[in-house]
């Protein structure tokens, strides 16, 4: 019985982690966008690909790709 409790303890536990990471991510996505230095094009990210953007280290910064221009680099998050 102990095991059948450890388990579903553990499934409600990823399954909570992952709807918190969904809705911490549509946050961000619905409130922020990014701008290309290069061709100076404003886009979003979809929820997925902002979730596993790496992070520069630097404060609201991500290394992305522009889907106009493929330039591939470090890119500033800045709010509606």
């Amino acid at each position: 019985m102990q095991i059948v409790l450890g388990i579903g303890t553990t499934i409600l536990a990823i399954l909570l982690s992952v709807w918190l990471a969904y809705k911490y991510a549509k946050s961000y996505v619905d409130s922020t966008h990014f701008v290309c230095p290069y061709c100076q094009t404003a886009f979003k990210l979809s929820k997925l690909d902002f979730m596993f953007a790496l992070k520069t280290g630097v404060q609201n910064e991500r290394i992305v790709t522009c889907p106009y221009c493929g330039c591939r680099g470090k890119m500033t998050l800045f709010n509606d």
